[in-house]
């Protein structure tokens, strides 16, 4: 009941991110059920643990609520022997996430990146827009087409609105800001939509083109023959959709790829003169003044720019070694957690599921809260004195592992 409960959470948090697709770009559902499909199994990682903490809960602290523990410590059977079919079913499924988080996750993503391939393919074609209401092809303007023509990329009767740019992005030319293009209507009688799969790209080809600016202090009316604006369809979809999927990879691609950095970073240091071992603090610290002390001119760009490098390369492998971590760290959770749960279900003597629901959420947050401040203190670490192998990482299981062994030991004497 547990992990369903978190599951379905997780999913709708998921359907949240890709809900205004769905809903406002007349995206096609099919494909985006198949990406959400794609996500479960890193779901499942994430909310098995959480499961067996309130599963825990739920099944001993029944037991002490239906003094079922105290029939049973009449009868001779220790505490402990109550616990462990609790720790065996840990165990199990702390192997089983292992091995779902290593093989299965991997799967799913690849999978996943097939499907949104797909979802670009049909999201830059003409079909994708609807004639007869507002196509929110991006997330600064609207497109609105009266009619399209069958078998064909033609539509007619195209306005394009935008509704809010970002700071430096005009798509209409130029490189005003956000602000100074966000009243641009743009109209024409006809245009033609170009599909770029392959890049991405949903390009519209203007003909006979109005642009008004409506802005009090920009009002503007310019007639242009032609003109194209270009939709980035992948940009948004990598924005709303994938995130961050490296993530999802197998903790060994991820080491390897903190290990490539690593060896980037011990080159920066031979170009430098900076002796091997030296701390990343100093180390930034000479970067800096090396970039500084570069003179103009395109063969120096390197130089100028070794001190910003060095420093992403510094976080990027850091944060690549966390991120491998945290593949282990879910799946060891799973133990940890259950290990938690039966004794505080036990000394809280209430099987209530509102009650051990809430107490598990508790649990959650303050856990994440941890990982998240261990995490960043890791990547400080890394800058200012050298890498942390991803110890930093285990912290909230280790403490939870602590205090689940406290519990186990305090109710066992009872």
């Amino acid at each position: 009941m547990g992990l369903f409960l978190f599951a379905c959470g997780l999913t709708l948090v998921s359907l949240r991110e890709v809900m205004d697709i769905i809903l406002l770009s007349g995206a096609p559902i099919g494909p985006i059920v198949k990406l959400l499909l794609c996500r479960f199994p890193e779901l499942l990682t994430l909310s098995l643990p959480i499961g067996c903490l309130l599963g825990g809960m739920l099944v001993y602290g029944r037991l002490a609520e239906d003094n079922e523990l105290v029939a049973m410590r009449a009868a001779g059977v220790r505490t402990y022997s109550v616990l462990l079919p609790g720790l065996v079913l840990g165990v199990f499924l702390t192997w089983l996430n292992f091995y779902w988080t290593a093989n299965v996750t991997p799967l799913a993503l690849e999978r996943f990146e097939n499907q949104q391939r797909e979802m670009i393919k049909q999201m830059t074609s003409a079909v994708w827009i609807k004639p007869g209401q507002f196509n929110e092809i991006h997330y600064n303007f609207a497109l609105y087409v009266n009619s399209a023509q069958p078998g064909s990329n033609t539509i007619n009767g195209v306005s394009i609105f935008m509704s809010g740019g970002e700071e430096g992005m005009n798509p209409f030319g130029g490189s005003s800001s956000g602000e100074e293009v966000s009243d641009w209507i743009v109209s024409a009688p006809t245009a033609t939509i170009i599909p770029k799969p392959i890049e991405g790209f949903l390009e519209i080809s203007l003909e006979d083109a109005v642009t008004e600016n409506f802005r009090p202090d920009k009002q503007s009316r310019v007639n242009i023959n032609s003109m194209t604006v270009t939709v980035d369809i992948a940009g948004r979809l990598n924005k709303d959709i994938t995130k961050d999927s490296s993530e999802r990879r197998h903790w060994k691609v991820l080491l390897a790829e903190a290990d490539k950095d690593r060896n980037d970073i011990e080159n920066i240091f031979e170009h430098l003169g900076l002796e091997q071992g030296i701390s990343h603090g100093l180390a930034l610290a000479r970067a800096k003044a090396w970039s500084e002390g570069a003179p103009e001119g395109p063969e120096y760009k390197y130089d100028r720019d070794v001190y910003e490098h060095l420093r992403g390369l510094i976080k990027h492998a850091q944060r690549k070694t966390n991120q491998a971590m945290m593949r282990l760290t879910y799946p060891a959770g799973t133990f940890v957690f259950m290990l938690i749960g039966m004794p505080l279900g036990i000394l809280a003597g209430r099987g209530k599921r509102t009650v051990s629901i809430i107490i598990t959420v508790g649990i959650i947050v303050l856990y994440y809260a941890i990982e998240k401040t261990a995490e960043g203190v890791s990547e400080n670490f890394a800058l200012t004195s050298r890498f942390d192998p991803g110890f930093a990482m285990w912290t909230p299981n280790i403490l939870y592992f602590l205090v689940g062994l406290a519990l186990t030991i305090v109710i066992a004497r009872q």
